[in-house]
């Protein structure tokens, strides 16, 4: 039995990905359940055990501009009070991570060959496979978890990849703010097709189901009462 979803991916993840390191930016406004601006500690949960790293920041949670408003008249949330900047804020999230990464391989000069993108209320329910298993030389696939293990599984909840075609995914706010989201326009839309249909369209990248990846996410009890009132 486990206690919370960090046990679930220190257990079950971690021992997988041979020698990694965890990035986390999280944003707060500082409210009830939320950390300080600058309060690291947000991040010990989910601190690898040595030698792997934690590269962690806590940043002021600020309103992301919609900077090609015709795309959001089909998003599929639009009339919920947060549901532009929710996504635009996960998204935002992702791009730091990949920017904390980049810096650290141009300071350190030593690379990674895989990257995976893991959600802090995705639990995990028996162990990951080895991650180089996942994946031949030079693929151009993206793996997500199990859609079918729970309720409401897709293709936004996990991903996992070799470094360049993650970079490309952890950046796909972009796609948001130019052209190259035109389908969006006349498409009603959520998270997840924008994802498929960014990652197919601009790159040539698939999302594929791997259903030894059993994880779900798991929202606590406040949560989910906010979800079903309509005020998430």
């Amino acid at each position: 039995m486990w206690n919370s979803q960090a046990e679930t991916i220190q257990k079950y993840l971690y021992p997988s990905l041979g020698d990694f390191d965890v990035y986390m930016s999280i944003s707060t406004k500082e409210g009830v359940r939320e950390p300080r601006v600058g309060d690291q500690s947000a991040c010990a949960s989910l601190t690898p055990p040595p030698p792997a790293r934690m590269f962690c920041e806590v940043i002021p949670e600020e309103q992301v501009p919609l900077m090609n408003e015709d795309v959001w008249h089909t998003f599929y949330y639009h009339d919920q009070p947060r549901g532009q900047q929710g996504l635009l804020q996960q998204l935002l999230g992702q791009q730091r991570c990949a920017m904390m990464m980049a810096r650290q391989v141009i300071e350190s000069n030593v690379g990674y060959r895989y990257a995976v993108r893991v959600r802090p209320d995705l639990a995990f329910f028996a162990p990951f496979p080895p991650v180089a298993t996942l994946f031949q030389a030079g693929s151009r696939s993206i793996k997500f978890n199990n859609a079918a293990l729970c309720c409401c599984g897709n293709e936004d909840t996990f991903g996992a990849g070799e470094f360049f075609p993650m970079t490309l995914y952890f950046n796909r706010i972009v796609g948001l703010h130019h052209a190259s989201a035109g389908f969006l326009k006349v498409t009603p839309w959520a998270a997840e097709t924008f994802l498929l249909e960014y990652m197919k369209t601009n790159f040539g990248v698939a999302l594929e189901e791997d259903r030894r990846i059993a994880a779900c996410i798991v929202k606590p009890l406040y949560r989910l009462h906010r979800i079903m009132s309509g005020k998430a």
